[in-house]
């Protein structure tokens, strides 16, 4: 019965806390359906799906690397089921769900899309799934993360990814990476979010010189979670950013400032550097519409959404 559930979310991370019933099929016919039993079986999907999340962490514990095969949004996915991300997404069956449908919204089939920090690859699934005659670029430099990401692109037979086990961040090299217990709080400085399982050294590069190497002509879709170094890639960004030709039109990046302060940042310094390039600020509704940036928002909605704005028709600057 778990199948017939819809999920709104309150945490805007996880995607855990609340459920919407939906109508078995065969009790659609229904003319009189009693409200109460309604309510009755969203408090028992809430409190089953609590609970399974909840014992999760007994079956899983955080210290026991466990890989399990999943399918959400109609794709195959291979996630860690011991972290975070995975348990929401195999357990709570739902991630982010109004960025996915944003994006769902606005990747066409030829769209180019860069997904930077792609962990286990549950958005690059999904832009390479509507993106079908397109191209995704995913950078991960964890290898267990990008092993499973082409895992998770042979099972779902998608040819359109370039999977780069790489860090981006302001200049091209060598960087250590601080890998936390779970993964989805690495980063190249460690945040003290969560604890450090080892320090590794991996391979950096900016999104200007990876896009002039590779001589793509344009990206259409940019997503950016790298936990507080999201002003490092935007450092190593400018000429792209600048190009109002070839710059993405949709950017969605993860804004945080426990994270960012590792960093000597802050959201509100991110956003002022994407209005400087042109780009108003958003946040999206469960609804997946797109509401103003609000400042009070910050640090309760994590993601925020960038739209490009289009030149001004007298051919003046920004």
């Amino acid at each position: 019965h778990l199948d017939y559930c819809d999920n709104i979310r309150l945490d805007r991370r996880c995607d855990c806390k609340i459920h919407l019933w939906r109508d078995h099929p065969s009790q659609l016919s229904s003319p009189n359906h009693p409200f109460q039993t309604k309510i009755m079986q969203m408090i028992l999907m809430q409190t089953c799906r609590r609970v399974i999340k909840r014992f999760s962490r007994h079956w899983l514990p955080d210290s026991k690397k466990t890989v399990i095969h999943t399918r959400i949004n109609g794709y195959n996915l291979l996630v860690l089921a011991n972290e975070e991300v995975g348990r929401a997404i195999h357990f709570g069956h739902n991630y982010e769900s109004p960025e996915t449908q944003y994006l769902q919204k606005v990747i066409t089939k030829t769209s180019v899309c860069v997904d930077v920090g792609a962990n286990v690859g549950y958005f690059t699934m999904l832009m390479a799934k509507k993106a079908s005659f397109g191209k995704v670029y995913a950078f991960e430099p964890i290898p267990l993360n990008a092993s499973l990401l082409r895992a998770s692109a042979e099972l779902n037979r998608l040819e359109n990814i370039e999977i780069i086990e790489s860090a981006v961040g302001a200049s091209d090299g060598e960087v250590t990476l601080s890998q936390s217990t779970d993964s989805a709080y690495s980063s190249i400085r460690d945040t003290a979010r969560k604890a450090v399982e080892r320090v590794i050294s991996v391979p950096i590069t900016t999104l200007d010189n990876f896009v002039r190497q590779r001589s793509i002509h344009s990206i259409d879709v940019l997503k950016v979670d790298v936990e507080g170094a999201e002003g490092l890639v935007l450092m190593g960004s400018q000429e792209l950013l600048g190009d109002i030709e070839r710059r993405p039109n949709v950017v969605l990046m993860e804004l945080f400032d426990e994270n960012l302060s590792s960093y000597d940042a802050n959201s509100s310094a991110i956003i002022d550097m994407m209005q400087a390039f042109g780009y108003t600020a958003f946040f999206v509704t469960d609804s997946a519409e797109l509401v103003p940036f609000r400042v009070e928002a910050l640090n309760k909605l994590y993601n925020v959404l960038f739209l490009a704005q289009e030149p001004p028709s007298n051919g003046q600057e920004i």
